[in-house]
């Protein structure tokens, strides 16, 4: 709050008027000389004037300024008041010459909420300085003024100017520090309260690497403090987060604290001030209460489900993800994980626990699989079975035949793969299916190997096609469409007989039983017999078959026997 001191007036009282002189250091040129180096003098701004391109002292209208000046004997540091002043004062303290072009040292409106000012700053070795008490709002009355000097050298903080700002960027930090000897700038902003007369301020600059909600404190603190956070690059130029007088002044409790949501990477810059100038220790305290977590998973079933969400800092998290995730001919493996900002970084199990103190992103990795259908014809296999594959990868599959059988070739999902032999390479680019086929090894006139290896042979199968192995004047490869056995000479495909019953005609021969055998007959055997299907049976036949030729046309027939390989008719 603003005190306001009674007003005097320095007029006289004439017979017709009322006359004002003013002051004697009204004018900048006229500036009252100080001298010594603890000094109290009484002044007044009384029909003080204001000079043009006089500064607005402490960044304030006035409008009725005096003038006083003072060479400090060395380094130090001066302390100038005007406590006891009889109006609301604005005081600043400059170097320079000219009053259009004077450069502030310091300057301040009200310390300690009453509307007197006080400022303190590092002098220079013989530098001359100029002091200005200005009436707030053209306030004026008598002037009390105070300067007290401190010889150098000063240890100050070194964190006592913006620029020397101490570099934090830790989630979370508890730290002392210290405000004794500590100066505030030309051009700093009044923290927190601008009555409160902060003038011994220190800086941090704190950039967090996560976003969340932050709790900031000086709890730790000895003395009466300010606090703000700013952001900006320039002193001139700051904008304010959040500031903080007191905690809870009725209740006592004259540290500071604020609350703000912080953003990854943005610089920060924290001040502590003491209030009405107060000294001695500082204690800064940096808490997270809401952390951003953000959570990935193209596939499965994830807990949390993927989003972003807002948590207290310190919470415990159990992250999963259901796994396999299956649809259809495409398969999808979670492989683990991986996260930023916050412990632990990666894993490879499905399910993991955290304790939140970061602003985290988790993401789940997954590997496709795609299915690969592998079928092996009858007489053979391949060594690939049936699964799923990794995708992007490449499968070679091997089919191998029985013994006696061959492989005949690839079919199927081949486009794009390279095919060798019995081998074929696929690409996994998306679910395959191929199939494999085999077949019979032949020899001579279609006989099969593995029929040829049934009787006894093991190698030389094409002599032994052709052989006649039983002398019963069948080669070999005949004995195979006749189903009978090539080894045996009474295994042989012959007619046994043909007796006439009565008006009919029964033929009897033998052969194999599974053989398809047509009985034809003709009434003559000459150049060009007429042969006519008499009977065709279906395999399995009995060895011995009998047939009754019904009232044959002729009373001389000719009859034989012919086998059937597939759908053709083998020649007699």
């Amino acid at each position: 709050m603003r005190r306001w001191r009674a007003v005097a007036l320095g007029c006289v009282a004439g017979a017709a008027q009322l006359t004002c002189a003013a002051p004697a250091n009204d004018a900048f040129s006229a500036a009252v000389l100080l001298s010594g180096t603890n000094t109290t003098i009484a002044g007044s701004n009384v029909d003080a004037t204001r000079e043009a391109g006089e500064p607005d002292h402490a960044g304030r209208s006035g409008g009725g300024s005096v003038w006083w000046t003072w060479t400090a004997p060395s380094a130090g540091e001066a302390e100038v008041l005007t406590d006891g002043s009889a109006f609301d004062t604005l005081l600043g303290v400059y170097t320079g010459a000219v009053v259009s072009s004077l450069v502030e040292v310091a300057s301040n409106d009200d310390h300690a909420d009453y509307g007197w000012s006080r400022v303190r700053f590092a002098t220079g070795s013989n530098v001359t300085y100029r002091i200005a008490v200005d009436g707030y709002s053209g306030g004026s009355g008598s002037v009390a003024l105070a300067l007290l000097f401190k010889r150098g050298p000063i240890s100050r903080p070194s964190n006592d100017r913006f620029a020397d700002a101490a570099p934090r960027s830790s989630m979370i930090f508890s730290l002392t520090a210290s405000n004794v000897n500590a100066l505030r700038e030309p051009g700093e902003p009044l923290h927190a309260n601008p009555g409160a007369g902060g003038n011994a301020s220190v800086w941090w600059l704190w950039t967090p690497p996560a976003s969340g909600d932050v709790r900031l404190d000086t709890r730790a603190s000895a003395i009466d403090t300010l606090l703000a956070v700013y952001r900006g690059d320039t002193l001139t130029g700051l904008v304010e987060e959040a500031s903080s007088d007191d905690i809870d002044a009725l209740g006592g409790v004259l540290t500071s604290e604020v609350a703000f949501w912080a953003v990854k990477g943005r610089p920060y810059r924290i001040a502590v001030d003491g209030y009405d100038g107060e000294m001695g220790q500082v204690g800064l305290r940096m808490q997270w209460e809401r952390l951003l977590f953000s959570i990935s998973s193209e596939h499965g079933v994830a807990v949390p489900a993927p989003g972003v969400y807002t948590n207290d800092y310190g919470t415990a998290l159990t992250n999963a993800v259901s796994t396999p995730d299956t649809r259809g001919t495409t398969q999808y493996v979670c492989t683990g994980w991986a996260m930023s900002g916050n412990a632990p970084a990666s894993g490879t199990e499905h399910t993991f626990a955290m304790t939140l103190t970061n602003e985290a992103t988790l993401a789940w990795q997954w590997r496709t699989n795609y299915w690969l259908q592998t079928t092996a014809g009858a007489h053979g296999s391949v060594d690939v079975g049936e699964g799923w594959q990794t995708a992007g990868t490449s499968v070679t599959v091997t089919a191998t035949a029985e013994a006696h059988y061959h492989f005949a070739g690839w079919s199927g999902d081949t486009n794009g793969a390279v095919v060798a032999g019995n081998q074929v390479t696929l690409p996994m680019t998306r679910a395959l299916s191929v199939t494999a086929a085999f077949a019979e090894t032949l020899w001579s006139h279609g006989v099969p190997e593995w029929w040829l290896a049934g009787h006894g042979w093991t190698n030389d199968f094409e002599s032994a096609a052709l052989g006649d192995a039983d002398g019963d004047r069948m080669p070999t490869w005949a004995e195979f469409y006749a189903d009978t056995v090539p080894t045996n000479g009474h295994s042989v495909l012959a007619v046994t007989g043909v007796e006439r019953a009565g008006a009919n005609m029964a033929i009897r021969w033998k052969g194999g039983v599974a053989a398809r055998q047509r009985l034809e007959g003709s009434p003559g055997i000459g150049p060009t017999p007429e042969w006519s299907p008499l009977f065709t049976n279906e395999g399995p036949t009995p060895v011995t078959n009998t047939f009754i030729h019904v009232s044959p046309a002729s009373s001389t027939m000719f009859y034989r026997i012919t086998l059937f390989s597939g759908a053709s008719l083998l020649p007699p």
